[in-house]
């Protein structure tokens, strides 16, 4: 009806308005009538160059379409020619129109955009630009760079007419993960340069990035040197200082206290060694002082009692008791004692 086309021209020009990246938008009927476009050409249509409806018909299947820039007999705007069948509401999979739009793809220039580390493009396999952030689109390639893109599949180096050199990096969009046919078969070619001047400028960059980096690692590593042998070795240090005392002479010298490791454990072994040695001392020492108090003391019954009580404060028995055998060899009579039940029982004369 009327109204209904009226309704569908303003909701094709809205679209239109609201999406930019679209140059053009029709839908079209089945027998190919127009029923709404924006903005409407200033030329007559041209239906022998609509090989872009009869590939979305696809023989009354309808298949999504996608093309090259070209002469497309409606818009005549150059841009990604896109058809996309209509399908009844009322009937599965019937064919009843098609949705045709001119893709400008300026919603995809943020992908190109590399600000002063790249350039990159996408062009048809003969040179045509279809998005370039510093070339028209529809415009070509200079042919001796198109010819070199095609000629070459992996980066080569391009030198323009100034001198300079550019790295250029030609990409197929199958070997870019594109995985929709209708895609690959465009044959466009995604196009990354960059300066070689300005790739030398970011590799000297790195590498100094790089040897700051490896010099702050390596004072790093005699910071943390350091501070280990600081922690590690001090208790040997420490440990040595004690032992050239103790070798010295002064047995009395503090042996540090480590932790139960190796050091230690050798701390442990040379206090214990050191408190037996003046264990050993202290013995020696009370029996020089009884060799002494013999020599000088007449009275028997004295000196046993001085050994007794030597033996007592030196060594640290609770209990001493001295005996004399008598004559016979058969008897022992205590002469000597320290402690409250020896000396009870030199008081009594015990015998054994």
């Amino acid at each position: 009806s009327a109204e209904a086309l009226v309704t569908l021209k303003e909701q094709v020009t809205t679209f239109h308005e609201t999406h930019e990246e679209y140059d053009s938008i029709a839908v079209l009927s089945l027998d190919r009538h127009i029923l709404a476009i924006d903005p409407v050409p200033a030329k007559a249509a041209d239906q022998t160059q609509w090989g872009w409806f009869d590939a979305a018909l696809d023989n009354g299947q309808g298949m999504p379409y996608m093309g090259n820039s070209g002469n497309d007999g409606l818009t005549y705007q150059s841009g990604v020619q896109i058809a996309i069948p209509i399908y009844s509401e009322t009937t599965p999979n019937e064919v009843i129109g098609v949705i045709y739009a001119v893709w400008n793809m300026s919603n995809t220039a943020a992908i190109l955009s590399g600000g002063d580390l790249h350039e990159s493009m996408i062009v048809q396999e003969d040179g045509t630009v279809i998005l370039s952030p510093v070339q028209v689109p529809g415009d070509s390639l200079d042919s001796g760079f198109a010819e070199a893109i095609r000629a070459n599949d992996t980066p080569f180096l391009n030198q323009l007419e100034n001198g300079e050199e550019w790295l250029v990096s030609p990409s197929h969009l199958n070997t870019l993960g594109a995985g929709d046919q209708s895609v690959i078969a465009l044959n466009w070619l995604v196009i990354t340069q960059q300066s070689s001047t300005t790739i030398e400028s970011h590799i000297s960059f790195l590498t100094t990035r790089i040897l700051l980096v490896i010099l702050l690692g390596a004072l790093l590593v005699a910071l943390v040197i350091l501070y280990l042998s600081r922690v590690l070795f001090r208790p040997l240090l420490e440990l040595t200082l004690a032992a050239s005392q103790i070798a010295s002479g002064n047995l009395n010298a503090a042996i540090p206290r480590f932790p139960l490791d190796e050091i230690g454990q050798l701390a442990q072994v040379l206090d214990g060694g050191v408190k037996r040695l003046l264990n050993r001392v202290s013995q020696l020492q009370t029996a020089v002082r009884m060799n002494r108090s013999a020599a000088l003391t007449a009275d028997p019954n004295q000196l046993l009692a001085d050994i007794a009580h030597a033996l007592v404060n030196n060594f640290n028995y609770p209990e001493v008791r001295i005996y004399i055998v008598d004559l016979t060899g058969h008897r022992a009579q205590v002469q000597a004692a320290v402690g409250g039940e020896s000396e009870r029982l030199l008081r009594v004369g015990h015998r054994i």
